[in-house]
């Protein structure tokens, strides 16, 4: 799982910006993001305003050439159409990554250059969802807690520093929709689907540096001393 990762936030913050794992890509926050209690610790949450996370200065690392995914863990709690990011290419416009729930079908749903969109996944409010976007070639695939539940066609993006977490790039979007998001993970590559099932890890999620946690060393004494009973 550690391989061509790219960016991380853990989004654990009280106030404030957001923290890059590796050190590379702080997020802004624009508009007064606050921050609540989430799945794992904290967690940012955008209502419906203007708010958002952003960055637009610094490539956070994806390329078009090598796929990419995007992963992450969100709980609705006002169902409505809002976005989970947005990464503007360099040439504007439609040349954008964008990740997206649809209010009116509790779904899903990707941009590159074309919609790919879930269908009714029957979202529901106040659930903490493991949502997984990944490209490779020209292939859009989007999880949902380590299922697959689409997978459409896309056209190119060229790459681009103009990235937002929560909300539209320009953040105009006034969604309709409330959400907390938690633990929001890069890479340059598309992770396969027994990846994405690892990094679910059956609900509880798996933190960068990837390592599965450690036995207990007292179980390990216990367990060793019970073999020689």
């Amino acid at each position: 799982l550690i391989d061509n990762f790219v960016a991380g936030w853990e989004l654990n913050e009280s106030s404030g910006n957001a923290a890059d794992v590796l050190g590379s890509t702080t997020l802004t926050n624009d508009n007064s993001v606050s921050y609540a209690a989430g799945l794992f610790d904290n967690a940012a949450s955008f209502d419906t305003g203007n708010r958002r996370l952003t960055n637009t200065s610094t490539s956070i690392g994806l390329t078009d050439s090598g796929g990419y995914t995007w992963s992450m863990w969100v709980k609705i709690t006002t169902m409505g159409d809002c976005y989970l990011f947005d990464h503007l290419g360099t040439s504007g416009g439609n040349n954008r990554i964008i990740g997206y729930i649809n209010g009116g079908t509790s779904s899903l749903r990707a941009y590159v250059g074309n919609d790919v969109n879930a269908g009714t996944n029957s979202l529901t409010t106040n659930t903490w969802y493991h949502i997984v976007y990944t490209r490779s070639g020209t292939t859009v695939r989007i999880y949902l807690d380590a299922v697959e539940k689409v997978n459409g066609t896309s056209t190119n993006w060229n790459g681009g520093t103009n990235f937002t977490l929560g909300n539209n790039y320009s953040a105009n979007s006034n969604t309709a929709g409330v959400k907390l998001i938690d633990r929001c993970y890069l890479w340059d590559r598309a992770l396969s689907g027994s990846e994405i099932t690892e990094l679910y890890n059956g609900g509880a999620g798996l933190a960068y540096p990837f390592s599965a946690p450690a036995s207990s060393p007292t179980a390990g004494f216990f367990a060793g001393y019970l073999s020689q009973q």
